[in-house]
């Protein structure tokens, strides 16, 4: 085989390998969005789908975006794919406010060349034109106008307007900053404009705090940002600086302005999402300018998500969530995962103490999510079912010990000294004297051996009463004082136990 026919097989076999790891075909498509009228529709949703790398499980390219001021989109995508399995299909849809939209699909083309598709939108726009004047009545040129709810966002030009297009009959807010000024405008104050379209005039407001010359004067710049890290663009925020309520915007990198004569606390409070944030720094008014940062923390939050044991492999799982924002509703989902994914979310109840609860039967240690959302954040805490055995019963008493003996008896209990008994049995002959002596005045006078008068009858049975029970006693009290053994034969003699 001759060289030139090598060539071209080592040729012909990269060619064949080359299609695995190159790209196999670049488009730029194009669409365009106007309303019935032709005005070019600013802010349309455009979504588009296709093939990029992957030959067997289909669409696995996606890009999206809005279309700009002159109602264009523009994307550039790439297929990888070898040509034996590619698809060379891309799907377009677009939306707009109230309007779902509608979809249409195109073919690459061969050559590369760009794909321009355009869609017509079923409403009717009309031109606005904002007219941004700064307090002295000067065009406010290059001034940020800012539509709510869209992400539409204008420079105007040197006369200070801005032109925009909304809905026919429909209704349109914003804000307008320049510097450290701004203001709200609306719709609702339009006028008809000379080129038979709307105009709204925003003459912004005289800062207060500002008079002065610079040279005493301090310019402090905060710049607010959310908690993903994002600014906060185009809200009003409130200072109070120099004793004076001082009203200011933020502009499109989340920064507000304000210039102050005096050093001390400068507070600041912006109204976001429902919520008034409060902040507070130090400033030394000497002139040179000041940056300060505020952070817009999270506000909703899982306080706790906790779960306890609740019969054989069933747990009882209890979520705190709250929120000062008390006029937004929660929602609350809890879902056990399995390798990652979640599983169906279980019925979640609140109950009386305003605890999300939900029994739930899985295996030790599975793992189960808490997400909690409002109409602005989204906060989630997983948990691990960690098995807890129960406590032990109770020890019963048993007959017997463990090492076979018989639990120790109780013992009797005596005196704690011998005092104590002294002191029991005077008390007891004293009794017992009392109860004698009243016995035998009583019987006396019925005995027939009272013959010889009370007084002989008494004698008779007081020296009964001595021998049999008084003389012991004694004898027993005099044993303790001597610190020896009562006399054998007495009633209070005790053998020795063996």
């Amino acid at each position: 085989m001759g060289a030139r026919k090598l060539a071209a097989v080592f040729l012909l076999s990269i060619a064949l390998l080359l299609p695995t790891g190159f790209c196999a075909w670049n488009q730029t498509v194009v669409v365009n969005v106007s309303d019935l009228n032709g005005l070019p529709l600013s802010g349309a949703s455009i979504l588009a789908t296709y093939q990029k790398a992957n030959g067997i499980t289909g669409d696995d390219g996606l890009a999206e975006g809005y279309t700009g001021d002159d109602g264009i989109y523009t994307v550039n995508i790439s297929n990888t794919v070898p040509a034996g399995m590619e698809n060379r299909k891309i799907a377009l849809n677009t939306s707009f406010g109230g309007w779902t939209g509608e979809q249409k699909t195109v073919e690459a083309s061969a050559d590369g060349s760009a794909i321009v598709v355009s869609f017509v939108a079923p409403v009717t726009l009309e031109k606005v034109t904002i007219i941004v004047l700064q307090p002295d009545g000067k065009a406010a040129a290059g001034a940020s106008v800012y539509i709510t709810g869209s992400p539409i966002k204008r420079a105007a030009d040197a006369s200070g307007r801005a032109v925009v297009y909304m809905l026919q009959g429909g209704e349109l807010s914003g804000f307008a900053s320049y510097q450290s000024e701004g203001d709200y405008f609306s719709s609702a104050s339009a006028t008809a404009g000379t080129d038979g379209g709307k105009e709204i005039l925003v003459r912004l407001p005289v800062q207060a705090g500002t008079g002065g010359t610079a040279a005493n004067k301090t310019a402090v710049s905060v710049k607010f940002i959310t908690a993903g890290n994002a600014p906060a663009a185009g809200e009003k925020v409130v200072f109070y600086a120099d004793g004076i309520e001082v009203p200011s915007y933020t502009n499109a990198l989340g920064i507000a302005t304000v210039s102050v004569s005096g050093s001390g606390e400068l507070r600041a409070l912006i109204h976001i999402n429902d919520y008034d944030y409060a902040f507070s720094f130090n400033v030394t008014a000497d002139g040179a300018a000041k940056e300060e940062t505020a952070v817009l923390a999270p506000l909703l939050k899982i306080e706790y998500f906790e779960s306890r044991p609740d019969g054989q492999d069933c747990y009882l799982l209890s979520a705190k969530v709250s929120d000062p924002r008390t006029n937004r509703p929660i929602s609350i989902k809890i879902f056990p995962l399995q390798n990652g994914t979640a599983l169906p979310e279980l019925p979640v109840s609140l109950d009386e103490n305003g605890l999300y609860s939900v029994r739930v039967c899985a295996g030790a240690d599975a793992l189960v999510k808490a997400v909690a959302s409002n109409s602005y954040e989204t906060v989630e805490k997983t948990i691990s079912l960690t098995y807890v055995p129960p406590a032990p019963p109770p020890a019963q008493a048993n007959a017997t010990a463990g090492n076979g003996t018989l639990p120790p008896l109780p013992q009797p209990v005596s005196p704690s000294s011998p005092i104590e008994g002294v002191g029991a049995m005077i008390m007891a002959i004293l009794l017992l004297v009392i109860v004698f002596g009243a016995a035998v005045v009583v019987l006396g006078k019925k005995s027939p051996e009272s013959a010889g008068g009370v007084m002989k009858y008494f004698t008779h049975t007081w020296g009964l009463l001595m021998g049999s029970t008084v003389r012991p006693i004694i004898e027993y009290l005099h044993s303790l004082i001597k610190k020896k053994e009562p006399p054998r034969g007495s009633v209070f003699y005790q053998p020795p136990q063996e």
